[in-house]
Parts: structure tokens; C-alpha cells; sequence
């Protein structure tokens, strides 16, 4: 992580910080943006951060990290790879159990994963047994 001075910091915009207003967790950088999620985490932990505090700070964290607002970020080489969509998928769904991320979010990530195996088409729900003509059974 870069060394943020006292000059510098002060010489920041409002803007650049997780929480404007006070002007704490500044995140001029990705390495500050990642470690202002961290402390955010132990602070709402400890109890001495809200959850509305945190969930903004995350949200500009993760604009500046180039993740989406769930946290998901794209795997460029994950492209014509289903197994790569699938292993995001259960992740969010073990994130999702184990409470470090919503049911909306996973549901998100869920969401994309299945239209990138797709190729954008939404899946079309088939009936009991309607794979037997397409492998040639009749």
C-alpha cells in the first residue's frame, strides 16, 4: 500500500473518502480502497461501525476495486469456461450461508453465472424425459 501523508491525505477530496462527512477511510488507490473494507469489517464487528457506515464504505471500496455492487467481479478469462460460472455460483451460495454476503447478492452473481453459461439466453424450462430426442432415442 502506498504511503498516505498527513499533507496528502488532507489534500484529498471529500469524495475520495468511505465516509465523506468525517473524512475517514480514504481511498485514493485500490490497496486503500481493499484495506478500507478490511478495517470497515473489524470496526462493524467490534461494534463501532454501523451497517449502513459499512455497506457505504463497501460499496465505494468495491467501485474503486471494479467489482459490481456485490462484490462479484468479472472473469474476462472465464469466458466459454462453465465450470468457472459454476465455482462462482457455489461460492456465492456458501458466502451466502455463512452470512458474509445477502441472499440478493448471491441470487445476483447466481443470476449472471447462469446467463454467461448461456451465452446471454435465458435457460428454457424443459419437460420430464424431452432430452431422449435430441440423443436420438424415440
Amino acid at each position: 500500500m502506498a504511503d498516505l501523508t498527513t499533507g496528502r491525505r488532507k489534500s484529498l477530496p471529500s469524495s475520495t473518502f468511505g465516509l465523506p462527512g468525517e473524512r475517514k477511510y480514504p481511498m485514493p488507490d485500490r490497496s486503500h480502497a481493499a484495506n478500507a473494507k478490511a478495517r470497515a469489517s473489524q470496526q462493524y464487528n467490534a461494534g463501532r461501525l454501523s451497517g449502513s457506515e459499512k455497506a457505504e464504505i463497501d460499496r465505494k471500496a468495491n467501485a474503486k476495486l471494479g467489482k459490481s455492487a456485490g462484490g462479484y467481479v468479472p472473469n474476462p478469462m472465464a469466458e466459454g469456461r462453465p465450470h468457472m460460472h459454476a465455482l462462482s455460483m457455489a461460492a456465492a451460495t456458501h458466502l451466502s450461508k455463512m452470512g458474509h454476503i445477502s441472499p440478493a447478492q448471491s441470487a445476483a452473481i447466481h443470476a449472471k453465472s447462469r446467463a454467461a453459461m448461456n451465452g446471454g439466453a435465458q435457460p428454457q424450462p424443459m419437460a420430464f424425459g424431452s432430452l431422449a430426442p435430441a440423443f436420438g432415442r424415440r
